[in-house]
């Protein structure tokens, strides 16, 4: 969304901020797991299918983050994050589906709402017991992507 929970942010910050060389896909899967505790993963199957979503394999056989963990430098150091409004505002007659997780710490209700004040083309779907991210593979989710795009 738009605007970010300084909650979940900080959340993110600490866990960017760190690049772990793990040694095994065991390894990276028990910390996706701590990492990401409100994600609705239904088996150990869609845990290790996140972590190997989140990580790599380096030459020498070590898992490390499958990003560049230098993006959390400039919020790190403070630099404010920009109104992200406007851009969000210029989707006004795009049909758009936003999905948020019910226990989210970076999209916060206030800002869903607004998201639907702003967009009236936004179908707003809470994903019930889940934090950020919904894994779209929930039924609420699968049957609000085929409701959408059956109406598209």
């Amino acid at each position: 969304g738009p605007d970010i929970n300084s909650d979940g942010l900080d959340r993110i910050i600490d866990y960017l901020s760190n690049s772990p060389r793990l040694s095994n896909w065991d390894e990276a899967t028990e910390l996706i797991k701590r990492m990401f505790a409100q994600v609705n993963c239904e088996s150990e199957d869609d845990w290790r299918e996140l972590a190997r979503n989140t990580f790599r394999e380096e030459t020498d056989g070590s898992i490390r983050y499958n990003w560049d963990t230098k993006i959390v430098e400039p919020m790190k150091k403070g630099v404010p994050i920009p109104d992200l409004w406007p851009l969000f505002r210029s989707l006004r007659q795009v049909p758009v589906l936003a999905f948020r997780g019910e226990l989210s710490d970076i999209l916060k209700p206030n800002t869903f709402a607004r998201m639907g004040e702003e967009n009236p083309e936004m179908t707003a779907v809470t994903v019930p017991g889940v934090g950020h991210v919904p894994n779209l593979r929930e039924e609420t989710s699968r049957k609000a992507l085929h409701d959408f795009l059956d109406r598209l």
